[in-house]
């Protein structure tokens, strides 16, 4: 993150780039980690009435625009948005808590939506109506003027971007006023407006709820459009009243937070999240076990798979042998409950007693292919469901170190997130809150992850055996044939 400046940000009036009048500042911290990450202006009353009269004095020359001319301005900041989308996608990340996949995925959708109205505008037609048989009426459609747009604060740019093009393609132009608690990519956005559109036509006003009010009362101002809570919407129908007849559109509700507290049931909050937010909420961890499962397969037949060949023994056959084992496994999540079971039958193969005494209880603590995947794994879901960035340094200390505390994750169901939360508080760049992420599927995950130790020390035991000239061949054979 640390190529991006956004440490100090900027308001768009009439084309310039300006602070406060006041000289007040908003202060954007990460939701993650509380640290500091920039300051926009908190725009005033003057600082508003300031934007309704650059857009007000710059209406009559853009509504008189061609549509044509007007789509080619709205492209062209539809392609410099566009040009943007990873510096947009990581600063809302950082300011918004969302994870980095969805704010790229605004930028992109805002864009196609931009585009969208600017090849819609030529279809904006008034009509006819036959009101007597000896009369026409004909009705057309005109700019209002001045309009305003308060955007919320979850995904700033996607509903910034996307609500400049209606507004501007027809004629009007635009008062623009961010969430105050997430300003900062408004300043990448005034910054695009600045170099592409003409002075006057899209202002941006950071600040709090004083703005917004002094924009929703402003008299200039005669189309007002607000996303955000029903408390703000209900006030803002109120305050347009006041001041005169104003069209105003409102989109009370959206997404709402969930604070689950120290003392939570965690149960019933995972349940309560599921049942107010639908299934949609558990994608990513979906994403994430799915993802899982198909390393553990790939590991288990990609690597070990030509182990076993080169050892001249059948893994599918070995698996069959030891079935019962790896259902035991799976269902208990713990390896420790098949130890003296996987002993025995391994001397049962034909490897001899000593290495399958020294390998198979070494590896339990020593060769934990399984954990190892699973440690690897959540660490990158974990650091990018944060935001947090891991240069090669960092990514390389942390395998050190997921190396070496995976040694430990031997023992009852539960070891490994334990264990999981002990390296990320060793490494230190990835919030150690964070397993609490993936604690509703960690047994899940667990299923995958102990079955595939268990195969692991299987094929070791053999292979060691085989090198140590301490296997019975045809022994093995046999038994593996089901002879």
């Amino acid at each position: 993150m640390d190529d991006i400046n956004f440490s100090v940000g900027s308001m768009l009036i009439d084309g310039k780039l300006v602070e406060s009048r006041d000289g007040g500042w908003l202060t954007s911290t990460n939701p993650a980690g509380e640290s500091f990450l920039g300051k926009a202006p908190a725009g005033s009353k003057r600082d508003v009435d300031e934007a309704v009269d650059a857009a007000a004095r710059a209406f009559p020359a853009w509504a008189a625009l061609s549509m044509e001319r007007r789509a080619q301005y709205v492209n062209a900041l539809a392609d410099a948005i566009l040009a943007k989308t990873e510096e947009f996608a990581r600063v809302e990340a950082l300011d918004t808590g969302n994870t980095i996949g969805p704010m790229r995925a605004d930028v992109t959708t805002a864009v196609d939506r931009m585009r969208f109205a600017a090849g819609l505008a030529y279809e904006i037609k008034g009509e006819t109506v036959p009101a007597t048989p000896g009369n026409i009426h004909m009705t057309l459609r005109v700019p209002y003027g001045v309009v305003g747009r308060i955007i919320p604060f979850n995904h700033p740019i996607g509903f910034a971007a996307s609500r400049i093009a209606p507004a501007i393609i027809t004629g009007n132009t635009m008062v623009i006023k961010p969430s105050g608690q997430s300003p900062l990519s408004a300043s990448i956005l005034a910054r695009l407006c600045a170099r592409i559109l003409p002075p006057g036509v899209v202002n941006v006003v950071t600040g709090g709820r004083d703005t917004g009010e002094a924009l929703v009362r402003h008299p200039k101002v005669k189309r007002i459009a607000f996303i955000g809570s029903a408390a703000s919407g209900m006030a803002i129908q109120k305050a347009a009243a006041e001041t005169s007849v104003k069209h105003v559109t409102l989109e009370p509700g959206g997404k709402n937070p969930l604070v689950a507290f120290p003392d939570s049931d965690l149960d019933r909050v995972a349940a309560a999240s599921v049942g107010k937010f639908g299934l949609g909420s558990l994608a990513s961890l979906g994403k994430l076990l799915i993802g899982f499962y198909i390393t553990c397969l790939v590991f288990v037949f990609g690597v070990l798979g030509p182990v076993c060949r080169m050892a001249d023994f059948s893994l599918f056959k070995l698996l069959r042998y030891i079935r019962e084992e790896l259902l035991i496994c799976y269902a208990t999540t713990s390896s420790e409950t098949v130890l003296p079971r996987m002993i025995s039958k391994m001397e049962n193969l034909g490897c001899e007693r000593g290495v399958v005494g020294l390998v198979i209880p070494t590896g339990y603590s020593f060769n934990l292919d399984g954990t190892c995947l699973y440690l690897a794994t959540t660490s990158v879901f974990l650091a990018q469901a944060t935001n947090t960035p891991l240069d090669i340094a960092q990514q390389v200390g942390l395998m050190a170190i997921l190396l070496l505390t995976a040694k430990g994750a031997a023992g009852i169901a539960g070891a490994a997130f334990v264990v999981l939360a002990a390296t990320l508080s060793t490494h230190g760049s990835i919030p150690v809150a964070s397993v609490a992420l993936v604690l509703g599927i960690h047994r899940l995950m667990s299923q995958g992850l102990t079955p595939t130790n268990l195969i692991g020390n299987a094929v070791a035991t053999i292979v060691i055996a085989k090198w140590e000239k301490s296997c019975d061949d045809k022994l093995l054979q046999s038994v593996l044939n089901g002879r």
